[in-house]
Order: C-alpha cells, then structure tokens, then sequence
C-alpha cells in the first residue's frame, strides 16, 4: 500500500509539471504573438487561433512523454530532470514555430494570417507543434549519450522535417503556399497532416539509447530515408487509385476545398506513418 501511495504521489506531481509547463508554453507563445488569443478565441471563436493554441498544447504533451519515460535515478534528481526537459520543450516549441514560419511559410505573415482568420496557417502551425512534440519526445527517450545528445537530435530532426516539407512542396504539382495564402483549410489540413506523418517517421528514427555518434547518425539517415521514401510511394500511389477513384487529390484540395475527403487522406498517412516508425530499422 505504501508503493502504491508514493506511486500516486509521484503520479500527481509529474502531471502538474506537465500541466506547468502547458501553462508556461502558453505566456510563452501569447507574449511573441499578435492580439489577445484568449479574447479571439473565447469571444470572437476564432478557429485558426484556436488550432494553433491546440497544437501547441499537444506539442508541450506529447515532448513531456519522453521526459517522464525511463529513470533517472533518485526521485528528486528525477523531479529536477524533468523541470529542465519542460524548460527545453517550451523553448524548443516556440523556436520551431518561428524556424518553421520563416522556412515554410516564408511569404505569409503568419500572426497577422491567424489573428484574421486563416484556418490553414492555424492548421500548419497546430501541425509543426505536434511534429516538433515528437522530435522532442524521441531526443529526450536516449539513454548512455552526453547530455547535449539531445539538442543535436533534435537540431537534427527539426532540420529534416523541414527539408521533408519543402520537397513535398516542390513536388506537388499545384501552388501549395498560394493555395494556404487563400485560407484553403483542405490545402493547410494536407500540410500538417505530412507534418505529423514525418515527425512519427522521425520520432522513430531518433528514439533509443545512445549507441555511439558513426552508429548513431548512420541508423538515423537510413531510418529517415527508408521511412520517407516508404510514406511517398505509399502515399503517392494509393490514394488517387484506392481513395479517390472518381476524382484525385488535386481537385479535392484546389477546385472543391474538400474538408472531408483530405480528412480521410491525412488519417491514412499518419496510420501509415504510425507503422512505417515502428519498423524502420
């Protein structure tokens, strides 16, 4: 009985650092934005602001997972560990957000496009929080490495993602940005969904114990490539012909806006992705 209350115990204080560090992301994030986002969301419902903030709180969730998995030692160096990685998820977090706007979104001011409304900008963002929470999840689940190992891998994963995402957009054979520009949820919706597609394949890339930097470094290229490979042929030749057998992908997302069909897509490439992270070696 007494494991089990210290067990609680120890239950409860880790979720209110979770639940403090959601807090601090928060200020965080409101004090390097535009406008007041609890008004624009409590008063004026504003959808774009609320993704972003949603994602953001996602993101803070999913990072805090792989600081709390895994011991640390003695319960207060655990406690003290875990405050640190919250500091740097939160400081993680906020900085992708801008890495990612000037990178991805370069020609759209994405404050002033989510405080009027853009659901696709607030899509995107709520999409790079989410994928970030998982690089960051995946750094911090390493086990034997120095500490900085870490922020090389996240450096790393952030970096990858981006580079994943500008490809996707030379590749694709419409005006993505312009499509995002116009406030095209079903273009914003694909957007993120590839992002947090590519940060499970990363997150499984990343994820385990240290094994040395030559090891290390060549599992995570091959890891990358196989699993981005694996999710573009996948995607690329299963949708159009299983998924829209009457119509294609470029007209669900440029003529007819399509909500619900890219719902379905996105659905199909994070459970794709899901499994691809899971098995690449």
């Amino acid at each position: 009985m007494e494991t089990m209350l210290l067990q609680m115990i120890k239950a409860f204080l880790y979720v209110g650092i979770s639940a403090l560090f959601i807090w601090v992301a928060k200020h965080m994030a409101d004090k390097l934005s535009d406008g007041d986002s609890d008004h624009k969301i409590e008063e004026e419902n504003n959808m774009a602001v609320g993704l972003r903030r949603a994602g953001l709180y996602l993101g803070v969730g999913i990072g805090m997972i792989g600081s709390l998995s895994g011991s640390n030692g003695s319960f207060a160096n655990e406690v003290l560990l875990t405050i640190w990685d919250g500091v740097l998820i939160s400081v993680f977090l906020v900085v992708a957000r801008f890495v990612s706007d000037m990178v991805l979104l370069p020609a759209i001011d994405n404050d002033h496009a989510i405080q009027n409304g853009n659901v696709a900008v607030g899509l995107i963002e709520a999409g790079g929080y989410v994928a970030t929470g998982l690089i960051a999840y995946a750094s911090f689940t390493g086990e034997g490495g120095p500490w900085w190992s870490t922020l090389v891998y996240f450096v790393l994963g952030q970096v990858a993602l981006l580079i994943i995402m500008r490809l996707y957009e030379f590749l694709t054979p419409w005006a993505v940005i312009d499509e995002v520009k116009k406030g095209n949820a079903a273009a914003g919706l694909m957007l993120a969904s590839i992002m947090i597609a590519t940060g499970f394949i990363l997150k499984g890339a990343i994820a385990g114990p240290f094994g040395g930097w030559a090891h290390d470094l060549q599992a995570f290229a091959l890891s990358l490539a196989s699993g981005a490979v694996m999710l573009m042929v996948a995607f690329h030749h299963m949708v159009d012909k299983v998924f829209f057998k009457g119509t294609d992908l470029k007209t669900e997302i440029v003529r007819d806006q399509n909500i619900a069909a890219i719902a379905v897509v996105s659905s199909v490439k994070i459970a794709l992705a899901l499994a691809i992270g899971a098995v690449v070696i």
